[in-house]
């Protein structure tokens, strides 16, 4: 039966598909956007209140779920998924945060395998009964028959996020075809890396498209970045009278895989403390 209304994943991502490219993740709401300045302005004083510094090591667990369609079972493998779990894992150790593998599914269905995007109520129930652990257990799901023109889709954390309705809609969506392959050159699984970090509650280093100093994803040390990347080009600087040339070597832009190798410290202290305010009291 379908949803008289729409799913709240869909309401709250598909007007991002546009303006945002190959990342479906919506635009944060007024509150995040309040909350997220307030922490900024206390990171620039130093008097944040963590429950976890961001010097020691945070560990997340992660459940990983392949849902492939009817006569694609030989997709998504499980050595697949072990190498997708690696680049995670390398990408965000750098940053003091330590993800442990602690669970993986498996699921047959050429409708699931869609992904969420359209989907009806029989999506919520699958992830209801599928995602794993409190809002502080990471769940990504890889389907193969995701929309091409969507390579990703994950919301940032919520201040009511350990509660229900909120608690279905928190994993990780990804297309399959992003995971990283040996027979594919250039595809190293960054796409999963990126979404993670809207998990984590960073925003697009280029948020905002401005060149306010004021604007952009709100963490001070990277660059203000008015344009999305594409490719790698390394003298790119979409605001040149701010600092800096444009991140693109950020996981938070658009890059390619080859390109995207970093977070920043600023980054890493605010994953720590949004870990801190949103996830960990759930």
């Amino acid at each position: 039966m379908k949803l008289s209304t729409v799913l709240p994943i869909v309401s709250a991502l598909v007007g991002g598909v546009a303006s945002q490219g190959l990342c479906a993740t919506g635009d944060p709401t007024p509150a995040t956007l309040a909350f997220l300045s307030k922490l900024q302005q206390r990171e620039r004083r130093g008097t944040v209140v963590r429950r976890q510094s961001a010097a020691a090591n945070l560990t997340v667990p992660v459940h990983m779920h392949a849902v492939v369609s009817e006569g694609q079972d030989d997709l998504i493998p499980e050595a697949q998924l072990q190498q997708q779990f690696k680049v995670l894992a390398e990408s965000f150790a750098p940053s003091n945060i330590h993800l442990v593998l602690a669970g993986r599914t498996r699921t047959v269905d050429a409708a699931l395998a869609r992904g969420p995007l359209g989907q009806d109520a029989g999506f919520q129930e699958f992830v209801r009964t599928t995602r794993a652990g409190d809002y502080g257990t990471l769940n990504v799901y890889f389907y193969t028959d995701m929309d091409p023109g969507v390579s990703g889709i994950c919301n940032l954390p919520s201040l009511g996020g350990g509660e229900d309705p909120f608690i279905w809609n928190d994993p990780c969506h990804i297309l399959a075809a992003t995971m990283p392959s040996d027979g594919v050159e250039g595809v190293q699984g960054k796409t999963a890396v990126h979404e993670v970090g809207h998990w984590f509650g960073l925003l697009h280093t280029f948020h905002g498209s401005t060149c306010n100093p004021f604007g952009g994803d709100m963490v001070d040390d990277t660059p203000q970045e008015s344009v999305a990347t594409t490719g790698c080009p390394v003298e790119k600087d979409s605001c040149p009278e701010q600092p800096g040339l444009d991140p693109i070597h950020n996981y938070m832009d658009y890059s390619s895989d080859p390109c995207l190798t970093e977070f920043t410290p600023g980054q890493a202290f605010r994953m720590h403390d949004m870990f801190a305010w949103m996830r960990a009291s759930s």
